[in-house]
């Protein structure tokens, strides 16, 4: 005996709604998307043409499938026809991949999926799911979409660069003493696209002068003129066809560079960084992005990409990119050592009513005992403030010599107390304490405004309250990176370009905040 089995039966009910499950993931997307005011879509409304897609359809729809690891345009488009809750999201509607792919790479889309994440900040709050008092700031960097060989590093682009200039400049001497040149070229600039092209113009009317004195001369000066025209069509030809094309190929490099020091010729905004996924275990380079998320209960509240590789250059606009989208900084900011640099500990003690919970890089190292022992460290120094000086291990004077000030290349400048021993030259310690070369003596850089930082860091790392905080930052904001990578297979880029990669990270984690959102709703 068997169950009833008739695949022409008319079934009811018809709704495919009853057949989804209380705390399904796609029920909590409807919700949220729902959420989103109707402000954020005005702009999808098109004038002319056939009606389009409704734009929080769209977003259901894709958002559901990278809840479920479904990133590719045509796997999705199939899902709308054979899966159930992907239907029910859709109004049993049918996108084709084109339309899937099209929606995720529009400005408008992106748009819509940051006032997704404003409104999930607004329920998450109201729900109590967050309290709002703190945010846990990390980043990880994830792979472009792009091939690995497809560098391009600054450092040999400069030096191709100047090689071809001198080149040019031969070029440029060469002509200046056989033909009548009329351009004006200053020693110390480059030549450019411009001068280049006058080049070749000189150089046509004197192939064609040339040309010319052939018809008007005899034969007896035809030899010498032949071969005055055969030296100055090679130089055009290689004008036109080297040098002309590499500088135009330099000058667009150096512009996509920015303030980079490399790029990728397969997707011009990645930069090659060093990632965790090393299986060579030889520090190989990738083309990637920096992700930098802020969360709080393992909710992503933001998120934002960068091309720089090092996390301390990307705090203060993730900060600022923060700020904008949700309209001000929690009270708390907990990031680990990496964000731990002066300029960024400066800037929310003295800028903000933000308070950082951040270790600086040497804070761990600072808690060994080796450390605590180190006598010839300067922390250990006893230090005469009436009259500035130090007093080093063997008792010698460390005296205040002048001030001095470090500007690093993207702009900031420290300020140092220069101190310079008294004398080094017979003293015992000298191999341990210093590797200044003999007849000079140790000297020590004191910047006491990062002193005082990091003072107030450690009192931050050390109170019940904030230590407290800080504490839980290995558990809330770690996992997430942890959760989407293995759950989600985001480990690399599927589209190209800086605002699409936006886009697509977004939707990784808006679809990580879904899946949790349901669990708890168990």
């Amino acid at each position: 005996m068997y169950i009833n089995y008739n695949m022409d039966q008319l079934i009811l009910p018809m709704d495919l709604e009853t057949m989804i499950p209380e705390n399904h993931v796609s029920r909590t997307i409807h919700q949220q998307v729902e959420e989103i005011p109707e402000v954020a879509i005005q702009n999808w409304q098109m004038a002319e043409g056939r009606p389009s897609y409704h734009p929080k359809m769209m977003l259901k729809v894709i958002l559901y499938a990278y809840s479920q690891g479904v990133t590719s345009g045509r796997k999705i488009a199939s899902m709308t026809q054979e899966n159930i809750p992907m239907m029910w999201l859709a109004g049993q509607q049918a996108p084709s991949y084109r339309t899937i792919n099209r929606a995720r790479i529009s400005p408008h889309f992106d748009t819509l999926l940051k006032n997704m994440f404003i409104s999930f900040h607004t329920y998450a709050l109201k729900q109590q799911l967050i309290s709002g008092e703190k945010i846990y700031v990390d980043g990880t960097k994830i792979e472009a979409n792009a091939n690995k060989y497809s560098f391009v590093w600054r450092k040999s682009s400069e030096r191709f660069h100047a090689s071809l200039q001198e080149k040019i400049g031969t070029l440029y001497e060469d002509m200046k003493r056989q033909v009548a040149l009329d351009m004006e070229k200053d020693e110390k600039e480059d030549f450019s696209i411009v001068q280049l092209e006058q080049l070749d113009q000189v150089l046509s009317e004197t192939i064609e002068a040339i040309d010319t004195s052939l018809c008007e001369t005899d034969s007896v000066d035809h030899k010498a003129l032949k071969q005055e025209k055969r030296v100055w069509t090679k130089q055009q030809k290689q004008l036109q066809r080297d040098y002309l094309p590499r500088l135009q190929k330099y000058q667009l490099h150096f512009q996509q560079f920015g303030d980079r020091n490399s790029f990728s010729k397969t997707d011009r905004d990645a930069t090659f960084m060093r990632m965790k996924e090393d299986h060579m275990r030889n520090g190989q380079l990738k083309a990637g992005y920096n992700v930098q998320i802020a969360t709080e209960n393992q909710f992503i509240l933001h998120c934002a990409i960068f091309q720089r590789p090092t996390d301390t250059r990307c705090f203060l606009p993730f900060l600022s990119s923060y700020e904008k989208q949700l309209g001000g900084l929690p009270d708390y900011i907990v990031a680990d050592a990496g964000y731990g640099g002066e300029e960024n500990y400066k800037y929310l003690l003295e800028e903000t009513d933000s308070l950082p919970i951040m270790p600086y890089t040497m804070y761990r190292k600072e808690q060994k005992r080796s450390y605590k022992k180190d006598l010839m460290h300067r922390d250990h120094w006893e230090y005469r403030e009436a009259d500035d000086f130090f007093i080093c291990p063997n008792q010698r004077k460390v005296n205040f010599q002048r001030y001095a000030s470090r500007k690093d290349r993207y702009g900031y400048v420290r300020d140092f107390k220069v101190y310079e021993c008294e004398d080094c030259s017979d003293c015992p310690l000298r191999a341990a304490c210093t590797t200044a070369k003999s007849g000079k003596n140790r000297k020590i850089y004191y910047n006491p405004v990062w002193e005082e930082l990091k003072n107030r860091a450690r009192q931050s790392l050390t109170s019940k309250t904030t230590s407290a905080i800080y504490r839980q930052r290995k558990i809330d904001v770690e996992p997430v990176f942890g959760h989407v990578k293995a759950l989600l297979g985001f480990t690399r880029f599927r589209l190209r370009g800086l605002p699409k990669v936006a886009t697509e990270a977004n939707l990784y984690f808006m679809a990580n905040n879904m899946r949790k959102l349901a669990r708890l709703a168990c």
